[in-house]
């Protein structure tokens, strides 16, 4: 697991039935709440989606500069992507990458290399380090499942907003939020 820390808060693994069905895994480096609870929202109730608010999209296709949430309602597995991130949104996915084939490394491995992969990734596209800027950042990592059945070998890094609540615009570039 990562050394990276934050005000005192030791990164930690999320788990639950939406990474168990999906079999992704998904570590926080910051301090705000569990990704697979949907987040809050600015009033501290639980983001859902509506029909309108974006298009329901598999962890697997989300890509970078896409701005999504995790609604409590959408299908294990899924993000709600939106068109642009104007809208209010938790999660913006800022860098990915593609493991080279071979056996499952095994999860503290794979924590490991996305924490490597996304800290340096975040500066290049924030700007500045999670330890100074108002942004934080989690990724999402194959499970053993995913990469064994799906051939899934994709780290994707994610920027969250450090206050844990939805902001409009892009962290890129030091962002254009109230986060």
């Amino acid at each position: 697991m990562s050394a990276n820390q934050r005000g005192g808060h030791v990164p930690r693994p999320l788990s639950g039935p939406l990474f168990a069905v999906l079999g992704a895994a998904v570590l926080l480096t910051g301090c705000s709440g569990a990704v697979g609870d949907g987040g809050p929202s600015p009033d501290g109730t639980p983001i859902t989606a509506g029909p309108d608010d974006g298009v329901p999209t598999n962890f697997l296709d989300l890509r970078v500069g896409d701005c999504f949430d995790i609604p409590t309602n959408l299908a294990d597995g899924e993000a709600l992507r939106y068109s642009s991130c104007q809208v209010l949104h938790m999660f913006e996915a800022y860098a990915e990458t593609e493991l080279p084939a071979g056996d499952f490394p095994g999860q503290d491995q794979l924590d490991a290399d996305a924490a490597a992969f996304c800290e340096p990734a975040f500066v290049e596209y924030v700007g500045e380090s999670w330890t100074t800027s108002d942004f934080d950042f989690q990724f999402i990592v194959p499970s053993e499942r995913t990469w064994n059945e799906l051939d899934d070998r994709k780290i994707m890094c994610m920027a969250t907003s450090l206050s844990g609540l939805p902001w409009s615009g892009s962290s890129a570039n030091g962002g254009e939020s109230g986060a």
